[in-house]
């Protein structure tokens, strides 16, 4: 699914950028007036993910650090979160 997701999304805007090795995490994409089709990713599925290689603590400190708040430009995927509803 995620191959198939990022060739959509690369035909609505060949510059989108994606997440290396976080095909698991893109859930899909998000426009708005005026803007090019952007990759979203599950960040609680990104540290999952993550978690696998380095343990929670050390995978929630990567995504901070290195994930969350990278910005490469106007086509930097968008990252989605989900609260817990109280």
């Amino acid at each position: 699914y995620g191959e198939r997701l990022k060739d959509h999304i690369s035909e609505l805007n060949p510059d989108a950028l994606f997440i290396d090795n976080m095909d698991d995490a893109l859930i899909g994409y998000a426009v708005q007036w005026g803007s090019p089709a952007l990759a979203v990713y599950d960040a609680d599925r990104i540290i999952e993910i993550l978690s696998k290689d380095m343990g929670l603590e050390d995978a929630s400190e990567y995504f901070s650090f290195n994930i969350e708040c990278a910005y490469l430009g106007p086509n930097t995927p968008m990252i989605l979160y989900r609260p817990e509803p109280d």
